[in-house]
């Protein structure tokens, strides 16, 4: 991760920690492809909102953040250890049934990021699931908090996951504004890309209330034409005396 990015979120553990949120909607299919206890390796935890269901569903979890601060809390509400653990520092083979990546890779430079899925592909268990998610764009910025994103195309990613290694399926699809979510399978030797139906109930990513318009990158649709107001009724005519 960026060092920057990093530091931000040490020296901001506690209110980041506070600022409630409900974990991502995905997160119940993911774990419905994965077996009954299976393993589970978490990056990028956080307060551990979705570590929490993890355990709460019965899987073995490995719950990991690169912040100690942040993974001090989570262990805390939690009662469950989290790691302090760099994605670089990644280094098992064969190890998990799925890894969990929500909004954290996002952050991670883009001459790393192959690098980084690669290690992640390594610790995945033959037909792994890999699950992560990126803001969507034409090159890498910060935001007006100093937090670097990768903004990845979704031309550059699949070249990405592709020089990462083989994955037996790469399924991806775009939710909300500028986001994409990736869910993988490791095991065979090709790539093949589905692209995702984007209903129109995804949630907005900045009010999460549901909306009635989906966005992609330089495109907007209004599922819904707008109601036209009714026209006035003509004025009665005048009775005759």
């Amino acid at each position: 991760m960026d060092n920057d990015t990093l530091q931000f979120y040490r020296s901001n553990a506690e209110a980041y920690a506070g600022w409630a949120k409900a974990p991502s909607s995905r997160l119940e299919g993911f774990l419905a492809l994965l077996p009954p206890g299976g393993s589970i390796l978490e990056l990028g935890c956080g307060a551990g909102n979705h570590s929490a269901e993890m355990l709460a569903a019965g899987f073995e979890l490995r719950a990991t953040d690169g912040s100690p601060e942040m993974a001090e809390i989570a262990s805390r509400r939690l009662g469950h250890v989290v790691e302090t653990m760099l994605f670089h520092e990644l280094d098992e083979h064969e190890a998990h049934d799925g890894v969990w990546a929500s909004a954290c890779l996002l952050h991670v430079p883009r001459d790393e990021l192959a690098g980084i899925l690669g290690r992640i592909r390594r610790a995945l268990k033959p037909e792994g699931l890999f699950y992560a998610s990126f803001k969507v764009g034409e090159g890498d910025g910060r935001d007006n908090l100093g937090r670097y994103y990768n903004y990845p195309s979704p031309e550059w990613l699949q070249a990405t996951y592709a020089a990462a290694g083989a994955w037996s399926s790469i399924s991806s699809g775009l939710c909300g504004k500028r986001r994409t979510n990736r869910r993988c399978h490791t095991g065979a030797p090709e790539v093949r890309t589905r692209n995702l139906e984007i209903p129109g109930s995804m949630r907005s990513l900045s009010s999460g209330r549901p909306t009635g318009r989906w966005h992609r990158p330089g495109m907007t649709r209004d599922l819904k034409a707008p109601r036209k107001s009714p026209a006035p009724a003509p004025p009665a005519p005048e009775r005759r005396r």
